[in-house]
């Protein structure tokens, strides 16, 4: 694509007869990012590394001592047991700054402990609380109270909150950020948060400050289409977690991380689900006819032994936080299970091993 520019201050040519064309890509414009991609890409490409397919800002150089990378932008992290001499060669091509051991990657903490790695976005959070007044609230157990249901606001609620003079959209906005990254325990509290942002009330708001005191102490999204069902719906959110696993799984063989060569276990607590999706029949009643597409995909993963759907109680359900406000018991045992860590909001480790 050709890109022109006005004659800028100092050059000698009529403004109304001449422009310039651009040679190169300069940082700033929407070309640029493509161009350093396919400039680093090409690069890394003539060294030895393959591109993943999963993702392509992922790249591996299987050798002896097997090298993985991604990047964002001009920020690359790299990976295995003897990375100089790739890091010299790197900076034989491109004018580079090591920064040493990964600390601090999209705005995510990387702390280094005996047991691995952690991430954690407690700098982010304090930032958070000090933005809105919080920093020395009263803490909470809970993201939510349990059974606490959120509905539209009244005028006067919403008169009260427009007093606030705050920006509803962009609170909520933060808390995604954290949910998708590293704060899974928050997502079923920011997807009901986000189904106000067009007319938010005090209550609403109300709400908001109460997560902000629970974090003092993942994607969700709303399914686009209306279910008929509970075993229409658990169908749908199957379907979408296969997607991700398939993905994953090949992600995984990709880098050498490992062959998966048994099925994942799927729990699911909806016998219905269970039962429609381990059936061999290729019958399906009128009901549910509509989503026949995603039953023979569902069937097929399994066929192949690539999942394996698996009942489980509801009060043993692992991802309950993520549908409904829990207590803190269940809350607890949840992200116990799932090696979700305790963090103060000074970003210290605490691995919280009672259940309050």
């Amino acid at each position: 694509e050709d890109v022109y520019l006005g004659i800028p201050q100092g050059l000698n040519l009529d403004k109304k007869t001449h422009c310039l064309k651009l040679k190169k890509a300069i940082y700033g414009l929407k070309q640029a990012p493509l161009a350093w991609y396919k400039r680093l890409t090409t690069w890394l490409l003539n060294v030895g590394f393959t591109s993943s397919l999963s993702d392509p800002c992922v790249f591996h150089c299987s050798t002896e001592s097997p090298t993985r990378l991604f990047f964002h932008v001009d920020d690359i992290a790299v990976f295995g047991k003897d990375v100089t001499p790739f890091k010299n060669q790197l900076k034989s091509e491109f004018d580079v700054k090591d920064m040493g051991d990964a600390e601090l990657m999209l705005g995510i903490q990387v702390i280094q402990i005996p047991e691995g790695l952690v991430l954690s976005q407690a700098h982010y959070i304090e930032s958070l609380l000090v933005l809105y007044g919080m920093e020395n609230c009263w803490p909470v157990a809970t993201p939510m109270v349990p059974g606490f249901h959120l509905t539209e606001a009244s005028l006067g609620q919403q008169e009260a909150f427009k007093n606030l003079k705050v920006n509803y959209r962009s609170a909520v906005g933060s808390l995604s950020y954290l949910s998708t990254a590293t704060r899974p325990d928050i997502s079923f509290a920011v997807s009901l948060l986000s189904q106000f942002l067009e007319l938010p009330g005090i209550k609403h708001w109300r709400a908001f400050l109460h997560v902000l005191r629970y974090l003092r102490v993942w994607k969700t999204r709303k399914q686009p289409t209306v279910s008929l069902s509970t075993a229409e719906a658990e169908y749908k959110a199957l379907t979408d977690l296969t997607t991700e696993l398939l993905w994953l799984r090949q992600f995984i063989e990709e880098l050498s991380l490992g062959l998966i060569n048994f099925p994942i276990d799927v729990f699911s607590d909806n016998q219905a689900c269970i039962n429609t999706a381990n059936s061999d029949s290729n019958y399906n009643n009128r009901r549910m006819k509509h989503v026949e597409i995603q039953l023979h995909f569902i069937r097929e993963v399994i066929n192949q032994k690539k999942i394996r759907v698996t009942y489980v109680p509801t009060h043993d359900m692992l991802a309950d936080f993520m549908t409904k406000s829990i207590g803190r018991t269940a809350l607890n045992r949840c992200l116990g299970a799932l090696n979700v860590l305790c963090l103060r909001a000074r970003g210290d480790v605490e691995i919280n091993t009672t259940d309050e």
